[in-house]
C-alpha cells in the first residue's frame, strides 16, 4: 500500500500547526504566569490597604484583555496587508483560481469573524494563564505576599 505525498504533506502541516498552537499556548501561559508572580507584593500592599479581591482580579484581567486585544490587532494588520498584497481582498486571486462561493467573495466578513474568534481563544488562554497564579497570590495574607519578594 502506497501512502500519497497528498496524506503525507497535511499530516506534516497539521503536525506542525499543532507542535505551533501548544507553542502558543504554553508561551502566553508562562508569560502570565511570570507576571502575576512578580506582581505578589504590589498585591499584597494592596490587600494591606482594603483592595478587595474582585477588584484585583478584574483589575489584573483587564490588563490581560488590553493587551490581548493590542496583540490582536498587531496581528490581525499583518494578517490584513498580507491578504491585499496578494490579492485576495478584493476577490482577484491570481495564484489560485477559486469559485465565487469561496471565503474570498465575502473576504470582509470572514476577516472579521475571524478576528472576533482569534480575540476570543487568546483571551480564553490569557484567562487561563492567570487565574490560577493570580487567585494564589490573592489569597496570602498582605503579610506572606510582602515577604514573598
Amino acid at each position: 500500500m502506497r501512502i500519497s505525498d497528498q496524506y503525507i504533506i497535511i499530516t506534516l502541516l497539521s503536525t506542525l500547526g499543532l507542535l505551533f498552537a501548544l507553542n502558543v499556548v504554553l508561551g502566553t501561559l508562562g508569560t502570565f504566569w511570570l507576571q502575576i508572580r512578580k506582581r505578589t507584593e504590589d498585591i499584597g500592599i494592596m490587600r494591606s490597604f482594603g483592595a478587595k479581591r474582585r477588584h484585583l482580579f478584574w483589575m489584573i484581567w483587564g490588563e490581560g484583555a488590553l493587551l490581548t486585544l493590542l496583540a490582536c490587532i498587531v496581528g490581525q494588520l499583518i494578517w490584513l496587508q498580507f491578504a491585499v498584497n496578494i490579492g485576495l481582498a478584493d476577490g482577484s486571486a491570481r495564484a489560485v483560481s477559486l469559485r465565487e462561493t469561496d471565503w474570498v467573495s465575502t473576504f470582509w466578513l470572514h476577516f472579521l469573524i475571524v478576528c472576533a474568534i482569534q480575540y476570543v481563544l487568546l483571551l480564553i488562554i490569557v484567562t487561563l494563564g492567570m487565574v490560577v497564579p493570580t487567585f494564589r497570590a490573592m489569597y496570602k495574607r498582605p503579610v506572606e505576599a510582602l515577604h514573598h519578594e
